[in-house]
Order: structure tokens, then sequence, then C-alpha cells
């Protein structure tokens, strides 16, 4: 290499070899999938309804083994409140995975979203034999549309009211319906069980237990006690209803919270 007098060029670096920054190779960001968790498929067929303590999990995916240290994590967005998927496992591997438990106060009928697409790295690290890799990654339809999917229902079916008879009077043989209110549609394990779900009434003094009439299925359950005689119970206007006895069923909403 000369120039144009001939002479010959110095191919030392006067200030030693130059390191050129910010070019990245083969440093590939990870493919994120997620597990659209432990709940219940359906309807419609292809969404996931997950109840308190379901687990929804995400895998990060490297080309190359990558070493984890510390807890990382992703943020998602669950029906718009800020939440954590954390590390769970993968050290030293191409794929490491994130859960999230759901929580009772969770609520999200239109699947979770990332607040970002990137790993947290939260004071731990992630790198392979060259050093830390990259941490974002990217949403491509096929993910968002799995998170979309991807609904959470945390919140336990609760009672809103308890409703008695139609005022007036009752005498033997008459029946005396309590209705119970919920804040979302329930079902019962088994409606025709025996001995079936009651519902404990105190009339005058004595308590009576008024038995699932109707109702599994949807929001309102009908409780029926029959007066048996004349002299069964006494009420001057008013009775109390008690705390209802499942007798070892189960009552539900759609993704399997137990009522409360």
């Amino acid at each position: 290499i000369q120039d144009t007098a001939g002479n010959d060029a110095d191919l030392v670096y006067p200030a030693g070899q130059p390191v050129i920054t910010d070019v990245m190779i083969n440093r590939t960001e990870p493919v994120v999938t997620v597990t659209r968790g432990q709940g219940i498929v359906g309807p419609p067929a292809t969404t996931t309804e997950n109840k308190t303590g379901d687990v929804i999990e995400f895998t990060a995916d490297y080309p190359q083994a990558v070493t984890v240290t510390g807890v990382p994590s992703i943020a998602i967005n669950v029906g718009g409140t800020p939440r954590q998927a954390t590390y769970v496992g993968g050290t030293v591997t191409t794929a490491f995975r994130f859960q999230y438990a759901v929580q009772a106060t969770d609520e999200d009928d239109d699947g979770i979203t990332f607040q970002a697409a990137a790993i947290n790295l939260n004071g731990g690290s992630i790198t392979d034999a060259a050093g830390a890799v990259v941490a974002t990654f990217q949403e491509p339809t096929s993910l968002l549309d799995v998170l979309a999917l991807t609904n959470v229902d945390g919140g336990v079916p609760t009672v809103v009211s308890a409703v008695g008879p139609t005022p007036g009077s009752y005498i033997a043989l008459d029946n005396l319906d309590i209705t119970l209110n919920f804040d979302e549609t329930v079902t019962l394990s088994s409606a025709a069980s025996t001995p079936a779900v009651r519902l404990p009434l105190t009339i005058g003094g004595q308590v009576r237990d008024a038995v699932y009439e109707s109702g599994s299925g949807s929001s309102t359950l009908v409780f029926r006690y029959t007066i048996a005689s004349a002299t069964d119970v006494f009420a001057n206007g008013s009775f109390t209803v008690g705390a209802l006895n499942l007798n070892g069923e189960t009552m539900q909403d759609a993704p399997g919270n137990d009522a409360d």
C-alpha cells in the first residue's frame, strides 16, 4: 500500500487497535411466547378464563444459552392494573420462564397486555458467553392474539342481597322462598345433591333449613322452606337468614372462583 510518491504505508495504528462501538452482531432478541393460564376454556372456545391462583406463563427463547441472575420480570397490564410476571426458572439455557399468578382483585375481560416489550432486569443480569444479551422483544400479531384471549377473573362471587317471600301471612304447607342475588353467575356442582344445599332460617327462635330450589347457572338462587304444620314455627313480622351451607358441594363462577 503506497501513496503517489511510492512511500509504503505504515500499517500500525498509532493509538492501538481501534474499537468499533454500537454494533450488534448475532445479538438476537428473544422470542416470547405465552401459555394462556390454567383457566377454563370458553366460551368462546378460544378464550381462557383464569381464576384466582391460576398461573399465566411467559417463555423467552434465545438462540444461544444464557445465564440469569437475580429475579428479572416482564411487566404486564391486567385490567388496567400493572403487574409483574417474574422469573421462575431456566438458568443457563436457551429458554427461561416468567409466571404471574392471578390475584383475587384481578379483573380483565378483554385480554392482558404488555406494559413494555422488554425484560426488566431488576438489578439482576441475563448474559451469554459474549456478555449482556438483548432484553427487548417483538410483539408479533400471533403473540398479541394469544394475549387478547387470556382473560382474568379473580373476583369471588358475592351475595349482594337476600329477598324474602312476599309480605303476608303464611300457614302450614305454605312455602317460604328466599332469593339470594349474586354479583355474577354462579353454578352449583350438583343442584340435586343429598343433603341439598341449605340456607338456615331462624324463625321465632327456631332454626329451619330452606333447601335449594332453583337458579344454578344464573346470578339468582332460590331456596325454599315449607312450613310443616300449624305448630311448626311462629313469627311476628320477621325472621333471620343465616350463612349458606353447601353440604360439601361447590358454588363457583365461570372461571371456578368459589363463592364468598
